[in-house]
């Protein structure tokens, strides 16, 4: 497939983004979420053809901060392993003083991952604060800073494991060709993706709850047109 071709579906897939972002309809933001992630793996396979080696690659900064957070490495990792890229953190607080996330791959599927991140990221925003809200509105309980973080951090990686599950599902059941080649490893050199761990309680309601948010979404059988 042409360079044209890989750009025409690029734009049809940030369209589709757009349009999701646009309508503030939960619904609509994980349909697109997850029909991107099969037109990527659609266009990629055609795409096989070009010589990797030829291909330009790049970094894709999603964001600098001064502070870690481990629930944001662990939802690009997610994305990274699902999109055909690789996470990586670079810098440290001294003496940069700042750390940065990255995306490492090819430069049409660093563009589509950073799109796929930045919408990931909406979602669980809205989710969460839907799910505190209902919980304290449910509960009666008076809202807590200590009470608030460990719901919060517990749903959050909830439906950060829940997506994986659906994004891994999806990806046997389609038989789709998702992770970054061993090319990319060797451009990147030392420097690799980095692993994360998160603590979090499993047992927790917010947990589950979380889980079952992130799991369930909408695998709408549409299709878009690669015209």
């Amino acid at each position: 497939m042409k360079y044209s071709a890989n750009q025409k579906i690029i734009n049809k897939v940030k369209g589709l983004l757009d349009i999701a972002k646009d309508s503030n309809q939960d619904e609509e933001t994980q349909t697109a979420f997850l029909l991107a992630q099969k037109l990527m793996v659609k266009y990629g396979i055609k795409k096989s053809s070009i010589q990797d080696q030829q291909r330009p690659v790049e970094y894709g900064v999603l964001e600098r901060c001064q502070k870690l957070s481990l629930l944001k490495q662990r939802l690009a990792n997610v994305i990274a392993d699902n999109f055909k890229v690789l996470f990586v953190r670079t810098g440290s607080f001294y003496p940069n003083k700042h750390f940065q996330y990255n995306f490492y791959g090819y430069s049409n599927d660093v563009e589509l991952a950073k799109n796929i991140y930045f919408l990931a990221v909406k979602i669980i925003q809205y989710r969460t604060k839907k799910y505190l809200n209902n919980y304290y509105l449910k509960t009666g309980v008076a809202r807590n800073r200590k009470l608030t973080s460990f719901l919060k951090r517990n749903y959050i990686h909830g439906f950060i494991l829940g997506l994986e599950k659906r994004l891994n599902d999806q990806t046997k059941k389609y038989d789709l060709m998702v992770k970054p080649d061993k090319e990319l490893f060797k451009r990147l050199g030392p420097a690799r993706p980095k692993s994360t761990k998160v603590s979090y309680n499993y047992k927790s309601k917010s947990f589950k709850k979380g889980f079952t948010d992130g799991y369930n979404t909408d695998l709408s059988q549409r299709s878009v047109s690669m015209d």
